[in-house]
């Protein structure tokens, strides 16, 4: 083709070779905007500047950042391999909230969080929470008793780092924390500490609240417990036992005393508002047959029966004898107050410690173990004069529970199963044990219990040991 297609002239064009590049060459611009080839091992990114991620492994990974100006893929469902299942439980280390862990998906709270250089738990905002539904669970259980349930993929650290569980086998080391020292500051009162230790200790609620101990000192305590909640301390021998059994009561003729008193707020009410007892019922929407036993003093309406017969006569609950109405229900204040709590109607083995209790200071905390420990716990010395303090019971729950507390004060302890029988019948026991000299002479300097005064003598006269040992 001897004319160009573009100028038209004749013999202009120029013959131009164009070879492909080599194998394992990158052309590359040079200034003068001619391609150079470069040989791969010479092209690196060693001397770019990075941008260093607050994410260590993701730093790593990287070569020690994001390189202006690069894109990086990151491949992978979000938050696969560190799932644990929602009833797992997580320490806020603010408010001492010890709840499952789907309560942490609504707001951003704090948690725990391991510090990479340190090794230390840190209070750490929640960034994200990925419902992952549902996925294969393993349990791990640890020679201290405590349970993990999560995703086989799970990363755990052990001595020589990070492994997955199904990577685990019997008798591996994984990291544990050796102290929880965060602790709330929502307060209650003594007696209401101590009602609830009480309860779940020796304690019953299923239908009347009582008490059962063979503890001298705990009489006294209770009496004034009971006059906390404006009730009554009555006290029970048992033949050939030295244990007694204590019942709360209200005190006898307030019962009677209060629905005379709503009978005749009533009274004062129907007259005042000028509606006729028919009409009163009708538009609060009771029964006219009931209002005339409760205008009687023979009954007391509900709490919901006595707002709508407010409502409906244009008054406050106090002109009809809202106060009166909480005695004269037959359900009691320290019932009420344990209603609130969620333990009102626990057994022995479904017993738990209630969420308001993990919120408590430290000394508040050390009140509820010291009662705790009273009343189901031991302190002992082994033949060979090896000290311990044990605490005894039959909800799963409520060891754990125990086990944890003792964590915030640095306490490491041993939770352990114990089949036995009462009149031939199988149960399982859980039990806290704490062991060694230094442990053990700890605990009853900062929880203490009472009795075993002689065991307790021994344990604090013994010599402390030069070195630390949980002897687990």
């Amino acid at each position: 083709m001897g004319k160009c297609p573009d100028c038209g002239e004749w013999n202009t064009l120029q013959e131009v070779e164009v070879r492909a590049p080599e194998k394992g060459r990158s052309v590359m611009p040079t200034a003068a905007g001619a391609a150079v080839p470069t040989p791969l091992p010479q092209i690196t990114l060693d001397n770019l500047d990075r941008l260093p991620l607050k994410m260590a492994e993701l730093n790593r990974v990287l070569g020690g950042g994001i390189v202006p100006g690069a894109c990086v893929l990151v491949g992978g469902d979000p938050g696969i391999g560190k799932c644990v299942t929602g009833d797992t439980r997580v320490l806020n280390p603010i408010t001492g909230v010890f709840a499952p862990i789907t309560q942490w998906a609504a707001t951003q709270k704090e948690i725990l969080a391991l510090d990479p250089q340190t090794y230390r738990l840190v209070p750490h905002l929640i960034l994200a929470f990925l419902e992952q539904g549902t996925q294969p669970i393993v349990e791990v259980t640890t020679r201290l008793g405590h349970r993990l349930r999560c995703t086989p993929t799970h990363p755990l650290l052990t001595p020589t780092g990070w492994q997955a569980v199904n990577a685990l086998t019997p008798g591996m080391r994984i990291a544990m924390p050796r102290t929880l020292p965060f602790f709330g500051d929502d307060p209650m009162t003594e007696p209401e500490i101590k009602m609830v230790a009480y309860v779940l200790s020796d304690g019953s609620a299923t239908s009347q609240v009582t008490v059962t101990n063979a503890l001298p000192e705990i009489e006294e305590d209770l009496a004034d417990i009971a006059l906390h909640f404006g009730m009554r301390l009555r006290i029970y021998a048992k033949n050939h036992n030295r244990a007694k059994q204590y019942r709360f009561v209200v005190p006898s003729g307030e019962r009677e005393d209060a629905r005379k008193l709503i009978a005749a707020s009533l009274k004062r009410v129907q007259k005042g508002s000028l509606l006729s007892w028919a009409e009163w019922a009708r538009r609060a929407e009771v029964d006219y047959a009931m209002l005339n036993v409760w205008r009687r003093g023979e009954a007391t309406p509900s709490i919901e029966e006595l707002m709508r017969l407010a409502d409906a006569a244009q008054v406050s609950l106090d002109e009809l004898g809202y106060s009166a109405q909480q005695i004269a229900q037959m359900k009691t204040p320290l019932a009420r107050f344990l209603t609130t709590l969620g333990i009102r109607h626990t057994t022995a083995s479904t017993k738990f410690v209630p969420e308001r209790i993990f919120t408590l200071p430290k000394a508040s905390l050390a009140l509820f173990l010291n009662i705790l420990f009273s009343c189901d716990g031991s302190v002992y010395v082994h033949q060979e004069g090896q000290p311990g303090v044990s605490y005894s019971t039959i909800s799963r729950r409520l060891a754990e529970d125990v086990q944890h507390l003792l964590l915030r004060f640095g306490f490491v302890s041993k939770l352990r199963t114990k089949p036995s029988k009462v009149n031939d019948n199988a149960y399982v026991a859980y039990e806290i044990q704490l062991l060694g000299v230094s442990e053990v002479q700890r605990f009853l300097t900062e929880i203490g219990l009472w009795g075993r005064a002689e065991a307790q003598q021994r344990i604090l006269a013994l010599p402390k040991p030069t070195m630390a040992s949980t002897h687990f």
